[in-house]
């Protein structure tokens, strides 16, 4: 990131760091950071003024001087800061989409030593220095062969393969007696085949009819003897 110094120079910013933490010092008196820790205080606050700019890091102090009841440490006054504009923020150069090393991605990898197994190496990602061209590369021509062999696709036609014809039924009229004879039996056994049907749907309606009434508690008569003699009559005793 660049540094928001304004245009200062590092003594200015160490002036006027010296003299924003004498003023936080008065404000909160009741630190307890020894000589040694202060005096990193201070260099860190100067390093905090070099990336975010002077007024900013006055700004978050006073700030920290109405919200806060004790001494700031720098997480609390880096929270504090304003958020950074879009234009300090740094803008890498657009990778080179033909680039052999990232293909574009403005990131290659690299062999570097390991920092924690000596004598060996790790891969890392590291930017790729690429630039994209300023001018845009120009189309490649091709040559009159290919140029040939495109047109030549272009206008091939695809040809669709039809399928044969069926063959047309040829009807047999030598023995037309037999043909009317198998139609008549044909008929004949879709009509005993439509009335079995009918009868077995006719049947399978009763045999719901009557599991309905049974399981509403209504009792049926017993169905006639198979004998074909006719069932006995019910009768009924008079009491005088």
């Amino acid at each position: 990131m660049k540094p928001m110094s304004s245009g200062r120079n590092v003594a200015d910013i160490t002036v006027a760091a010296k003299r924003l933490v004498d003023r936080m010092l008065d404000r909160w008196s009741n630190h307890k950071k020894t000589p040694a820790q202060l005096k990193e205080y201070r260099a860190d606050i100067v390093t905090l003024m070099q990336r975010r700019g002077i007024d900013a890091v006055e700004k978050a102090v006073q700030e920290a001087r109405l919200c806060r009841s004790f001494f700031p440490e720098l997480g609390e006054l880096w929270e504090l800061l304003p958020p950074i504009p879009e234009s300090a923020k740094p803008k890498f150069p657009e990778p080179d989409p033909d680039c052999g090393d990232c293909s574009g991605s403005g990131w290659k990898i690299v062999e570097l030593p390991s920092a924690t197994r000596p004598g060996q190496t790790e891969k890392r990602a590291q930017r790729c220095p690429c630039k994209a061209p300023i001018t845009p590369r120009p189309a490649p021509v091709p040559t009159p062969e290919q140029h040939a062999r495109i047109v030549q696709e272009s206008v091939k036609v695809p040809t669709k393969v039809m399928d044969p014809a069926p063959a047309a039924k040829t009807v047999q009229t030598s023995q037309p007696m037999a043909a009317r004879a198998q139609e008549k039996l044909d008929a004949a056994r879709r009509a005993r085949w439509q009335r079995t049907e009918a009868d077995k749907e006719t049947r399978r309606e009763a045999t719901l009819q009557d599991s309905a009434l049974r399981d509403i508690g209504i009792e049926l008569p017993m169905p006639p003897a198979e004998s074909g003699e006719d069932p006995e009559p019910e009768t009924a005793e008079i009491v005088n």
